[in-house]
């Protein structure tokens, strides 16, 4: 085979070198097999992926030897391109395969339960990953999808914008686990993922509120530890003026002792509370 290639490369003189020099790689290469064939019963999540699995055909075809065998003679024949061809069949079949299965949602539990079933599975873990249908990961789905439903429910419930105490106290509850970040999770997908119906500002407010409920939880005796957030009281007015207005009030002539609670002043925070 190799006279036959040196007797078809001298047509070419300027690049006879460079040709024989690739041919004889692909020769060699198809000497050796490959990691996906070897690979392909049984497979470990750990083994590696042949990127370069396509330039062999497959296992059914002339015993899975290497593209070039056959083809060598041929000064056209380019071993990255017919695999790159191959590979592209390939997909275009499971994409067909996929998107036959009727309606958006048919097509997302019919590829969601293909990457589970237990004789494609092996081959899911090798791209991605064993962690993804592990059961602490279908636990974390499950958690993102409950705590997503609940804090939907307070923002479609809330009253002119205003989350009451409790609802506010809950949500910062749900978030303690994850308000300190992760390495691999931001915050902003922390909070994109959980609290999608809240805007940008109040997904920084309460995962902020959240860490800082986390921090009490961490230091706090759990005796004290209470799941109601302290909130600080907020007036319309400094304290300045306040007390400003109380002295004028009793130090005043006109000022006199009244039962009639219209007469009365009252100091109250912005809830509404906290009567003095």
């Amino acid at each position: 085979m190799l006279g036959s290639i040196i007797e078809q490369s001298a047509v070419n003189k300027p690049s006879i070198i460079e040709w024989l020099f690739g041919k004889v790689k692909c020769l060699l290469r198809a000497q050796q097999p490959s990691a996906a064939t070897a690979s392909r019963i049984n497979p470990s999540p750990n083994d590696p992926i042949d990127e370069k699995a396509f330039e062999y055909y497959d296992p059914s075809r002339y015993n899975g030897q290497h593209r070039s065998v056959g083809n060598a003679s041929r000064m056209e024949f380019d071993i990255q391109s017919a695999g790159r061809r191959a590979k592209n069949r390939k997909v275009r079949n499971n994409v067909d395969a996929i998107l036959d299965g009727g309606d958006a949602d048919q097509i997302t539990l019919g590829l969601r339960d293909t990457l589970e079933h237990p004789e494609v599975r092996p081959y899911s873990e090798r791209v991605l990953g064993d962690w993804c249908f592990s059961e602490e990961a279908k636990v974390g789905r499950a958690l993102v999808r409950g705590i997503r439903s609940m804090t939907e429910k307070v923002a479609e419930t809330k009253n002119n914008g205003v989350i009451s105490k409790t609802c506010r106290s809950l949500l910062t509850t749900l978030l303690m686990p994850v308000a300190n970040g992760d390495e691999d999770v931001s915050k902003t997908a922390i909070g994109r993922q959980l609290l999608g119906s809240f805007s940008r500002p109040a997904r920084r407010r309460l995962l902020k509120r959240a860490g800082i409920k986390r921090k009490r939880f961490n230091e706090e005796d759990l005796k004290q530890f209470s799941m109601l957030d302290e909130e600080k009281k907020r007036w319309k007015y400094t304290e300045a003026d306040i007390n400003g207005l109380r002295n004028y009030m009793v130090n005043n002539i006109y000022t006199r002792q009244s039962p009639m609670k219209n007469d009365t002043v009252f100091e109250r925070d912005y809830n509404g509370e906290n009567a003095k």
